[in-house]
């Protein structure tokens, strides 16, 4: 053994002796100088070839001396500033010159980018005008969208006006410049300006019309100019089905059936296109069967159209407005009225097995002549002893139980099935009641004076007995838990609101909240609404009262306008998070797709070979993405369908085995899950999930279609 290997093998061991030593600071000292190399292709070599892409100036290298590297790090914020700023010019240049080819067939690039942000400001204003943004209203010379733009009552916009200039937007705007004149660059560059001129000019006539609903004519337009073209469309695959053999017209099938038998990893794709479309009609369905609820529940509890005064000391005259409703010509179009009043209250029960516990809370009280609402609403539907024996229900009179011989007459009173602890609901959503009919209970109110003042500042509450002669179920867990129902005259009474003989011999009038009114079958709401309107204000302006000129008549869609649009914009909230997810989708499928090309590379250069067109490629991929859209949103569509029908049991089973409460009545407002699903709905999105796929496909296909036949069969 010589003396350098000896001396290596003495250098070695207490190298490794002395490893834990020397290896961490070894380790730092390589972390540092892999920072400083990171920095130099960042600040030097990479801003460089960005900033000039041409090969004699990055073969050039560029030496930094030791002390220069404190310089590296400070340039590296600003190096990658530089890289992201021409990152995104050259996006920017990318999308408007492929928007102008597109929309122009100019292939010249500067010319292209012009076109394209020509084209990119006509579809923003077109588009967006349709939708209502401040941007063509403020163009024409208004700070916003019109009023006359919108309902009479202000409620929201007429939506559906721009349909017409919508629709021809999208025909000479995304259709013509795709399907027409593709091969005749000429006649497009020409008719570029025109189609965009035509566009706007349809928007503004819109705009500037006085139209209060669906824009017929631009709509009966653009419905002839797509039927026109769709006539084209099938005429020109007619012409090509009688021209092309028969083997050349099932080549794309044939082709697409025989990869999806090999081709199994797309099996993921289509699992993916099956669970987002089974998530968006899930989400669809509850959502939109919350929103159905609540409508149909605040729509079935207080009619068509409320007249509504102070909240406080409500309104007079209210009779004669009743009286005349039921005259010619108001009671053609009025079924029924009837008028309510509501003020808070304390109820207070004796609990059923412990006679000296008592059960007190804050409640909701309503006063109502129980046929008359019966009649303008579905409160009768929700009533236990009601739907039993109707005439054991009474409110307009005291009564006595039958059983009891000694009782003193009350009169009866009705509560929510969720007030307190008087009933419970067991695990099969089932309710038992603790107490049964004519149980007895105490009321107290709290009187308010003309002037919005307690009529008694030192006692101002007012306290009766009562029955509880019935309980009531709306479903809205949020009224079941906090409404007790009592007699309208009794209730009146008890807020000095009926009619009064003052000192000075004067009479002050009876007083009222509400009156609510259903209007007559095939009557439509607004309709109904406008009629009342007037007879209501001709009616107040007789008398000198400003109590009765402040009530004012509106539908029940405005009078909960504030509640449906929050759960309406929550509903379109979570349909556009769940929406956005779901492109989870077509990133999937491109990636599938684009690997299943590669691995196909000498495959695609046969079928060139033998004579297949690069259309005919393309559609091989686009018809297999179609098929699994097809197949996935189908089963999907199946899957979420028995889901929701079963939504409710499939929570009663998460209860049981984990203990998981999805669906909180108390925060949700309904003691069920609602679900609606809407054949549209279901409809909409598998047509979206289709087309989602086969937008996925797109760029796998022309990749395929492009590829050299020559070049492909080389690959391997």
């Amino acid at each position: 053994m010589s003396k350098k290997d000896s001396n290596n093998k003495i250098l070695k061991f207490f190298g490794t002796v002395l490893g834990p030593v020397w290896l961490p600071v070894y380790w730092v000292w390589q972390l540092i100088l892999g920072l400083v190399g990171l920095c130099y292709y960042i600040v030097v070599e990479r801003t460089r070839k960005v900033l000039f892409p041409s090969r004699y100036i990055t073969s050039l290298r560029t030496q930094v001396h030791w002390y220069l590297t404190p310089l590296l790090f400070i340039g590296l914020i600003p190096a990658l500033a530089v890289q992201l700023l021409v990152a995104l010019a050259s996006l920017f240049v990318w999308w408007h010159s492929l928007l102008g080819k597109w929309q122009s067939g100019i292939q010249n690039k500067i010319v292209s980018v012009i076109a394209g942000l020509l084209a990119e400001a006509v579809l923003i204003l077109v588009f967006v005008g349709s939708l209502y943004h401040n941007l063509p209203w403020w163009i024409i010379g208004h700070d916003t969208v019109p009023v006359r733009w919108y309902h009479s009552e202000g409620v929201d916009p007429i939506r559906c006006v721009l349909t017409g200039p919508v629709l021809i937007g999208v025909l000479l705007l995304l259709i013509f410049p795709t399907i027409f004149m593709r091969k005749r660059k000429i006649w497009q560059i020409l008719l570029f300006p025109l189609r965009s001129a035509m566009a706007i000019a349809v928007l503004y006539h819109s705009l500037l019309s006085y139209e209060s609903g669906v824009n017929h004519s631009w709509l009966m337009v653009s419905c002839y100019l797509l039927a026109g073209l769709l006539a084209i469309a099938l005429m020109k695959i007619a012409s090509k089905t009688l021209s092309e053999p028969t083997v050349l017209r099932q080549f794309v099938w044939f082709s697409s059936i025989r990869l999806l038998e090999k081709k199994r990893i797309a099996l993921f794709s289509l699992g993916a296109v099956t669970l987002c479309t089974m998530m968006l009609l899930i989400i669809v369905s509850v959502m939109g069967g919350f929103v159905e609820q609540v409508r149909s529940k605040t729509h079935g509890l207080m009619g068509d159209i409320i007249i509504e005064g102070d909240p406080a000391r409500g309104f007079p005259y209210y009779q004669g407005f009743l009286n005349k409703m039921k005259e010619p010509p108001l009671n053609k179009i009025v079924q029924q009225a009837t008028p309510v009043i509501y003020t808070a209250g304390l109820f207070r029960v004796r609990k059923p097995y412990n006679p000296k516990a008592f059960w007190t809370s804050g409640v909701k009280v309503q006063g109502i002549d129980l046929r008359g609402k019966i009649a303008v609403s579905t409160f009768g539907k929700g009533l236990h002893y009601y739907q039993k024996d109707p005439k054991s229900v009474i409110l307009n009179r005291p009564i006595k139980p039958i059983f009891k011989k000694n009782a003193e007459k009350l009169y009866g009173l009705i509560y929510g099935l969720d007030v307190g602890t008087l009933a419970y609901r067991d695990a099969d959503g089932h309710y038992h009641r603790s107490i049964g009919q004519y149980w007895p209970a105490t009321l107290s109110v709290f009187p308010i004076t003309l002037k919005g003042t307690l009529v008694d500042a030192t006692a101002p509450a007012v306290t009766q007995k009562f029955y509880l002669i019935d309980d009531s179920r709306t479903g809205v867990y949020d009224i079941d838990s906090t409404s007790v129902y009592i007699d309208f005259k009794v209730l009146q009474r008890l807020l000095y609101m009926d009619e009064q003989k003052l000192n000075d011999g004067s009479i002050r009038p009876a007083r009222t909240h509400q009156i609510q009114i259903k209007l007559r079958k095939g009557i439509r709401l607004y309709q109904g609404l406008k009629i009342i309107k007037a007879a209501w204000f001709n009616y107040a302006m007789q008398f000198d009262d400003p109590l009765i000129q402040d009530a004012y008549p509106g539908t029940w869609e405005e009078y909960n306008a504030s509640f449906i649009s929050a759960v309406e914009n929550e509903k379109r909230l979570m349909i556009m998070l769940f929406g956005i997810i779901s492109i989870i989708v077509v990133f999937l499928i491109l990636v599938i797709f684009y690997m299943i090309v590669v691995e196909k590379t000498k495959d695609i250069g046969i079928l060139k070979s033998i004579g297949a067109s690069e259309s005919q490629i393309a559609a091989i991929f686009l018809a297999y993405a179609g098929v699994i859209g097809l197949v996935g949103s189908i089963t999907g569509t199946i899957f979420g369908y028995y889901f929701v029908k079963h939504i409710n049991g499939v929570q009663n089973w998460l209860i049981d085995v984990f203990g998981w409460r999805v669906w909180n009545r108390e925060v949700y407002a309904f003691d069920r899950i609602p679900s609606k699903i809407d054949v549209h709905d279901a409809i909409v999105i598998v047509i979206a999930a289709i087309l989602a796929s086969i937008i996925g496909a797109i760029i796998p296909a022309l990749r395929a279609a492009k590829m050299n036949p020559v070049e492909a069969l080389r690959y391997e």
